[in-house]
């Protein structure tokens, strides 16, 4: 099981497999989570994977809101296990990090062009 990857089980929440392997599995997958709202917990789930991703292809992070997608991986660490959540939470120096981040400077519409 641990050597599974994130698009596996990523793909397992998708539709194709809502009739065959989610009724009543989800309440015992995500036990603390919305375990009627697979489309939710599968919204969650592919924010996750999409951010990581872009982290693996080394792709520029700058257009996402990291904070919203920590909390996302809180919230499903949560709906799996509440203390490991309350442990995430407590050792994660992500929110200290976006704290000291500048803010981005909007980009430019002339941006490609060149200047005479």
């Amino acid at each position: 099981m641990a050597e599974l990857t994130l698009g596996f089980w990523r793909f397992l929440l998708t539709n194709s497999y809502r009739g065959t392997l989610w009724p009543g599995g989800l309440e015992r997958a995500f036990i603390h989570g919305p375990s009627q709202d697979r489309e939710r917990i599968d919204r969650a789930v592919l924010r996750v994977y999409l951010l990581r991703n872009r982290i693996a292809h080394h792709e520029p992070l700058f257009t996402r809101d990291l904070a919203v997608d920590h909390r996302t991986i809180v919230e499903i660490t949560g709906w799996i296990c509440s203390q490991t959540a309350t442990w995430v939470e407590s050792e994660s120096t992500v929110r200290a990090v976006l704290e000291r981040q500048p803010p981005l400077r909007p980009r430019s519409r002339s941006r490609g062009r060149r200047r005479r």
